[in-house]
C-alpha cells in the first residue's frame, strides 16, 4: 500500500524505504546515514524518500514546497502539536 497509495508515493527513492525503516536504522546505527542520504541525493535528485514517513531534501527550493506555502496539500505530523502553546502555533 504504502508504495503506491501514500502521498509520498510520488517522491523518488529507493522502494525499500517506501515498505521500512530498517534501511535508515542501519545506516544510522553503522554512523552512516549523512553519506547514505548523499548518494540517494546523487541519484535520485534533491528530493529524496528515505523512510516510509520520512523525506530527505538537499536544497531551499526543495523545501521552500513543504515549510513555506501553508496550502501546499503537505499535512503535519502530531510531532508539530508540541510546539503548540495556548493554541498558537510556533512552528
Amino acid at each position: 500500500k504504502r508504495l503506491v497509495l501514500s502521498p509520498l508515493s510520488k517522491v523518488p527513492g529507493p522502494a525499500i524505504a517506501a515498505t521500512t525503516r530498517l534501511v535508515l536504522i542501519y545506516h544510522e546505527f553503522t554512523r552512516n546515514r549523512r553519506r547514505w542520504i548523499h548518494a540517494l541525493h546523487m541519484q535520485y535528485g534533491p528530493v529524496v524518500r528515505i523512510a516510509p514517513n520520512e523525506v530527505s531534501m538537499a536544497t531551499w527550493d526543495a523545501a521552500k514546497e513543504i515549510y513555506v506555502s501553508g496550502g501546499s496539500g503537505y499535512d503535519k505530523t502530531s510531532l508539530y502539536k508540541l510546539f503548540d502553546s495556548y493554541e498558537t502555533e510556533y512552528v
